[in-house]
């Protein structure tokens, strides 16, 4: 499985039976699958084959595939042009109607002939679904778009698995850092209950309830659970860059990931009971949060 980003471009063009045939294929970020499809009426039917090939190579991204026309004129079996017979009869009615209510003079030709869509090009051949150049033109477009999308993609995994590398230093700097924190944590909340007790008295304090409500409060300071919860996420989504698991379009799954990594974050910064590990949370999150950026772009 190839990492791919939702952006891409490509171009294609081909000759067959009379036709230039152009293809422009082009796609952005979107959340689902979005195509905009322009085709000539000539060959309208090539709209369904092209939303049946891009649904079978693309997931997400708002895909754009304009399809053009022209006519070979180096091609023997080809008319320049005709006149559309029925298109020039409703001209000239109109310019009679029009020379009627306007001091505009008598209909020309000439006038006739200013509306350009009184011709129609046309070749000998026919525009049908077995025209050699078409859908090769078409499948060659779509397949520059996806090999630009997996070249792009390829480009942000490497930049999320530095940070992903960047992410595991800071989780293991955390790990170490973790049974110092604790046990300042567990001595200083030691003091304040010796303070209180000296200023208040002990009273009828239950040794063993107060046992219990240190370890209580000791416990909802550790972030192991966070850690070993972040760690695993890490390695999710270094084995997706890797292209472990074979499925296709990962882009929702890595901002899952990404998602369940600033919940941990977010826990661990509001536990940390030190400046250093602070600092460390506070990176993490950075880190996290360019890496969500960057994903927002993978198919």
């Amino acid at each position: 499985m190839t990492i791919r980003s939702m952006t891409g471009y490509a171009t294609a063009s081909a000759q067959a039976q009379g036709w230039v045939v152009s293809v422009e294929a082009r796609s952005v970020n979107h959340r689902g699958l979005d195509m905009r499809l322009s085709v000539p009426r000539e060959c309208s039917w090539l709209e369904a084959k092209i939303t049946e090939l891009i649904r079978k190579r693309m997931h997400r991204g708002r895909v754009q595939v304009r399809v053009e026309l022209d006519f070979d004129e180096a091609a023997e079996d080809v008319e320049v042009s005709y006149i559309d017979e029925a298109r020039f009869g409703a001209v000239c009615h109109e310019l009679r109607e029009l020379s009627k209510t306007t001091a505009t003079g008598p209909m020309t030709l000439r006038d006739v002939l200013e509306f350009r869509h009184v011709f129609e090009n046309k070749s000998v051949a026919e525009i049908s679904e077995d025209n050699a150049a078409l859908m090769p033109a078409v499948e060659s477009a779509i397949d520059g778009l996806v090999d630009s999308r997996e070249q792009e993609g390829q480009g942000i995994a490497d930049d999320l698995q530095g940070h992903l590398d960047s992410l595991g230093t800071n989780l293991g700097r955390l790990e170490e850092l973790l049974p110092e924190e604790m046990k300042a944590y567990r001595a200083r909340l030691k003091e304040r209950v010796t303070e209180a007790v000296a200023e208040f008295g002990a009273g009828d304090i239950d040794d063993e309830k107060l046992a219990q409500e240190l370890a209580y409060y000791a416990d909802k300071a550790d972030v192991s659970e966070e850690l070993q919860r972040a760690k695993s996420h890490v390695e999710k989504l270094g084995g997706i860059l890797r292209g472990e698991g074979g499925e296709e379009g990962v882009g929702k799954t890595i901002d899952f990931y990404l998602q369940e990594l600033i919940r941990e974050t977010n826990t661990m910064g509001s536990k940390s009971n030190s400046a250093k590990g602070t600092d460390i949370v506070i990176e993490m999150k950075s880190t996290v949060e360019r890496m969500r950026e960057q994903a927002a772009n993978i198919e």
